[in-house]
């Protein structure tokens, strides 16, 4: 494909019903910006990196290898593994090359010295006044021979009992030399750290501020005034802060104080719901293109889906009389409700943050499985403040091709919105005005429109229902997933060559699932060629068999 055919045939303009994105491409070689958004990793991350993948995938793309131990001959350590000594790297030999394989997912990588009682600043202090720092001293000669072998971007100061300046900043010019930033994690003492940060200047490009544990009362518009308006990346504890705190927490930070990074103390390794977390700092910190409130399944453990999670909502409400919920297996993960009981009901609600508003959709995944009599029902509704229903679509036992909906106007019929068995369907529900309406069924294309009375809606319900006549087959189970509240946004998308083929890089609405199509003129037809889910606010897919000559991309949802 030429690339001044292609750009000769770009056209703007195109609008569709219900589309989230309809994007044409230009050409560019940019990445789409991202914040910085930390871990700290330790032993998980010395070969074999068991969690390579993990990390890959988890939302995060800055790294702290954590932590390195500087002995008082110099000797250097990560953790408890002998790493450079006597001017040589003796770990791993893997270790660089599995480092570099993270990126470019992962972008930055750094080596922390420190931590709670750890005394390798003082170490490093007295090896600079018997050593120096140049070229014959150890700390050059093992540092170097580090930096050879792992190929770190930075170098990152976790002091936390020596507080010499004057030393920190001598062992950050030789770091400096070496071909390496430094970076600063304080959590306390704030003249010690803005001396070494003034000293280094521009050689210090991140400060990390704990604002957690010691440093919980840490106020980072504070560490910013101190630092002369250099922005601090804040960050939090897995322990005491949970995944929508983090968002809140950050979003506040971003909107109020410009901050444009943070990071997560995970107990010093990536844990299996690593995504979780870099998810929250993302919502956080980035560009939402669009999203206002998100959860699902995957943020939640195995023993149920009480709590809060995700973003936008609040706690969820369990009514389960006669029956239960529970997170439901499978990839991915859903929630389940069932219930068994003679006029039983099982009732799973919560809040928005903000009631939905014009020109936001709602959109919802709903699965059916047995549904044995017609007065047994699985609903999905759309209440008001006060618990009232306000929407209302569901199926009942006897169902073919037709749904049933309830709105101002009383209860309808929900046309071509089949009764799909066992398995799990999008909806999306866009409020047009104030009172006016539209479902749509991504599954089999149908939808609707309506009106609904006044009050705003503010709660989302799914209910499980029984009649008199109960329930006598197995799996009357109801699950739902992928609750996304967002305002359809039209969103940039950059074309790049790749081996074999082009590579589509835009931007997207998280947790949104896209379709990419192609076609050799500008006006269609349009053939799908591949499907991307937007994890977080990008998203990615290589076409390795576009035809000769000009070709036209564009991504829709649903």
């Amino acid at each position: 494909m030429k690339t001044g055919a292609f750009l000769k045939n770009i056209r703007q303009g195109f609008t569709t019903p219900l589309l989230a994105a309809l994007l044409l491409l230009s050409i560019g070689s940019n990445p789409i910006s991202a914040s910085v958004k930390g871990v700290y990793v330790g032993g998980d991350f010395y070969p074999p990196i068991a969690n390579a993948a993990l990390a890959k995938n988890s939302g995060f793309n800055t790294i702290f290898l954590f932590a390195l131990h500087v002995y008082a001959n110099g000797d250097i350590y990560y953790n408890d593994t002998l790493v450079a000594q006597n001017g040589s790297f003796v770990g791993d030999p893997t270790w660089g090359a599995q480092l570099a394989a993270l990126r470019p997912t992962i972008n930055r990588i750094e080596l922390v010295i420190g931590g709670w009682t750890d005394p390798s600043f003082t170490y490093i202090k007295n090896l600079i006044t018997a050593q120096g720092t140049g070229s014959s001293s150890i700390l050059y000669q093992n540092f170097q021979a580090l930096k050879n072998a792992t190929g770190v971007d930075a170098i990152q100061y976790d002091d936390e009992q020596t507080y010499d300046a004057t030393s920190a900043v001598a062992f950050g010019r030789m770091l400096v030399a070496l071909g390496m930033k430094v970076t600063l994690c304080p959590y306390t003492a704030q003249s010690f750290w803005t001396s070494v940060k003034s000293q280094l200047g521009t050689n210090v490009d991140a400060v990390y501020l704990q604002c957690y544990d010691g440093g919980a009362g840490n106020d980072p518009a504070n560490w910013n005034n101190a630092f002369g308006g250099f922005k601090v990346y804040p960050g939090l504890w897995g322990n005491t802060s949970d995944a929508p705190t983090v968002t809140s927490s950050m979003r506040h930070w971003q909107q109020n104080l410009g901050i444009t990074g943070g990071f997560m103390w995970l107990n010093g390794g990536l844990p299996g719901d690593a995504p979780k977390w870099g998810q929250a700092l993302a919502y956080g910190l980035d560009s939402l293109n669009g999203l206002v409130g998100e959860d699902s399944a995957t943020n939640y453990s195995a023993t149920g889906f009480t709590g809060n999670e995700g973003f936008g909502f609040g706690a969820w409400t369990l009514s389960t009389t006669g029956g239960g919920s529970y997170l439901a297996g499978g990839s991915p993960a859903s929630f389940g409700l069932w219930n068994s009981a003679v006029n039983g009901q099982s009732t799973a609600s919560r809040t928005f943050n903000v009631p939905l508003a014009a020109g936001q959709s709602f959109l919802v995944q709903l699965r059916n499985n047995h549904l044995d009599y017609p007065t047994t029902t699985n609903a999905f509704q759309l209440r008001d403040s006060a618990g009232n229903v306000l929407f209302s679509y569901w199926h009942q036992g006897g169902d073919g091709a037709n749904g049933h909906y309830f709105d101002a106007t009383g209860t309808h019929t929900a046309t071509d919105f089949a009764y799909d068995f066992n398995q799990m369907d999008r909806f999306a529900f866009t409020l047009n005005t104030v009172t006016n309406y539209t479902f749509f069924d991504s599954t089999t294309g149908a939808s609707f429109s309506g009106t609904l009375s006044s009050p705003a809606i503010a709660q989302v319900a799914f209910v499980r229902a029984n009649g008199s006549s109960g329930t006598i087959s197995d799996g009357n189970d109801y699950l739902f997933n992928g609750l996304v509240v967002y305002v359809p946004t039209q969103l940039p998308v950059r074309l790049l060559p790749a081996t074999s083929g082009w590579t589509i890089n835009f931007s997207a609405t998280p947790c949104l699932n896209y379709r990419v199509l192609r076609a050799t003129n500008v006006i269609g037809p349009w053939t799908s060629v591949g499907t991307v889910a937007a994890q977080f606010n990008s998203g990615t897919f290589t076409d390795s068999n576009a035809p000769a000559g000009q070709s036209f991309y564009r991504t829709v949802t649903p």
